[in-house]
């Protein structure tokens, strides 16, 4: 009998220690599952503490400088510049109607005329209108019947610079240097001395267009 008794506790013991033991690995593995649904959690919450005295401001900033404030709408900025905002604000970007944009440090390599808007977490917007141009100043060299030649500037309006350079020779060291804005740029411009000359101008947003040419001497 007492034989019989020990075989039943044993089968009993079979039967219950593997159940006892997967009930074991199931209240592990749920806890581990919890632990780590708590830890999205927090990180969660972590998140969305937004600082809700953001401002809605828009910046800017080229090949690395600091950034500064975008002041004021139709501002012209080179290709590359990129735009910005205060982390916990919104921004979208549009050109022509259209969203470019909406993350944050986006560099504008199109041009074109671009509306940032900007929005703090109290849900106050601001607006600015940018122009990004990469196309330098338009010149044209005419060269005329008796050698000499006719600067022809496009815009004289988008010329924030022009210089011209002159060489009497090749083999001359000495250049002179003639400021075309502050003798007064004309649209039309008459070179007529001989030598060897370099036009170089620039815009507002400092795209550089660089001509050469030689009158010879008589």
């Amino acid at each position: 009998m007492r034989n019989k008794e020990k075989e039943k506790k044993c089968s009993k013991l079979k039967i219950i220690v593997p159940i006892v033991i997967a009930l074991i690995v199931i209240i592990a593995i749920v806890l581990i599952i919890l632990n780590k649904s708590s830890e999205k959690d927090i990180g969660t919450t972590q998140k969305k503490e937004i600082n809700m005295n953001a401002e809605a401001v828009v910046y800017y900033s080229f090949q690395g400088a600091a950034k500064a404030t975008v002041q004021d709408d139709e501002q012209a900025f080179p290709r590359g510049t990129e735009i910005s905002w205060v982390e916990d604000c919104n921004g979208v970007i549009k050109k022509n109607g259209q969203d470019v944009s909406t993350a944050n440090e986006t560099e504008l390599q199109e041009d074109g005329t671009y509306e940032i808007t900007v929005t703090s977490p109290k849900n106050v917007s601001v607006t600015r209108k940018i122009v990004i141009d990469g196309t330098p100043p338009e010149i044209e060299l005419q060269k005329n019947d008796d050698g000499t030649y006719t600067i022809l500037f496009k815009d004289i309006n988008d010329v924030e610079k022009a210089i011209l350079y002159r060489r009497k020779d090749k083999d001359s060291k000495e250049v002179e240097t003639i400021d075309l804005k502050e003798k007064g740029l004309q649209e039309k411009i008459e070179i007529k001395e001989s030598g060897r000359y370099i036009l170089e101008c620039t815009d507002k947003v400092k795209n550089i267009n660089n001509q050469k040419f030689k009158i010879e001497g008589k």
